[in-house]
């Protein structure tokens, strides 16, 4: 899309995940209160990942994963955020304490900080807008990862439709 400023907006969505909505300003509160906080802002702290996680049932990979609740977070960067907060993608959200809450929040913007530091993440087909590719793919420790760190075998489980890296020994 060209701009009137001579600007472009481009939009590369090889795997088909993405959308756009063209809106009036007059809109735009119709479509924006459907998404949550966005991870690296201020309103994404523990107090606000522990609120909304109380007394739901749901495991804790498929909430973080619901953009109503918090919008970017994507698969890979989950499966890595938990595994660095020792946390199973499989926990019911309602048992995850302060706590993990805290540090949940704390590798999310770490993990997605580090990303974006390196031009994000190129598994299969992702490509940059000057047509690189991304290097963090290279730091991921359980995505598409035979074993952690720590060399413990990891186990891919399936949540929400969705491959669930983690750890067994050093995920609770």
């Amino acid at each position: 899309i060209l701009l009137e400023g001579g600007e472009a907006i481009r939009f590369i969505d090889p795997r088909t995940f993405g959308k756009i909505t063209l809106l009036k300003s007059e809109n735009l509160e119709y479509y924006m209160p459907k998404l949550g906080p966005e991870p690296l802002s201020e309103e994404f702290d523990a107090n606000y990942l522990h609120l909304i996680l109380a007394g739901r049932s749901a495991p804790i990979k498929n909430l973080l994963l619901d953009q109503r609740l918090i919008a970017g977070l994507g698969n890979i960067y989950v499966c890595e955020l938990l595994f660095r907060a020792k946390v199973r993608p499989q926990r019911p959200g309602k048992s995850i304490s302060r706590k993990e809450s805290r540090l949940m929040v704390k590798h999310a913007k770490a993990v997605l900080q580090e990303a974006i530091k390196v031009g994000g993440t190129s598994i299969s087909d992702f490509r940059r807008i000057d047509d690189k590719t991304g290097e963090f793919q290279n730091f991921l420790q359980v995505y598409q990862q035979k074993e952690c760190p720590k060399g413990h075998a990891l186990e891919n489980i399936r949540l929400g439709g969705r491959s669930s890296f983690y750890c067994p020994v050093c995920q609770r």
